[in-house]
């Protein structure tokens, strides 16, 4: 280029030099086991694969479990490594192998499809759990002041009954 020379790297390899090796599939030799693009890594020191999604590992070779919307942990997951192959770790509120199940947070709550929200079913009562652990604390603390209560009155009907005397 000009008067300065540029290498044009095979495919592979990377870098100023083309000395940085990109990660292939150990059976095919598939550079990013053909399912990414190898880029340098951020610290300049070697090259990387950037995976497709449903797919990850050091060479793109782990795939994930597909939803039956043709996504990737059915798009409420990442793909990463779970022991030692692809798997879906799950956002919350999603479970399952392609975390297509949605897990309702409150107790007796069911997951609609249609409207993609949880419901309360007709005569269940369905709280939020930190909701539900808030009204058994507020009960609790009821439940105590009710028999101070008591205590003072039955303290006060003696005292009463000690003066009238």
């Amino acid at each position: 280029m000009g008067d300065k020379a540029q290498c044009q790297c095979q495919e592979g390899y990377l870098g100023k030099n083309c000395d940085l090796v990109c990660p292939t599939h150990t059976e095919t030799k598939a550079v990013c086991s053909g399912h990414g693009d190898c880029e340098i890594g951020p610290d300049g020191a070697k090259a990387d694969c950037e995976c497709e999604q449903g797919f990850t590992g050091r060479s793109c070779n782990e795939g994930c479990p597909v939803g039956e919307n043709k996504l990737s942990c059915s798009g409420h997951g990442e793909c990463a490594i779970l022991g030692t192959q692809g798997g879906c770790k799950c956002d919350d509120g999603f479970s399952g192998e392609d975390c297509s199940q949605y897990t309702c947070s409150a107790p007796n709550a069911v997951y609609n499809k249609i409207t993609a929200q949880c419901i309360c079913p007709l005569g269940n009562i369905c709280c939020e759990r930190k909701g539900l652990e808030a009204k058994r604390m507020k009960e609790v603390q009821i439940a105590r002041l009710e028999k101070e209560s008591n205590e003072l009155h039955t303290q006060i009907q003696r005292a009463q009954q000690m003066l009238s005397q």
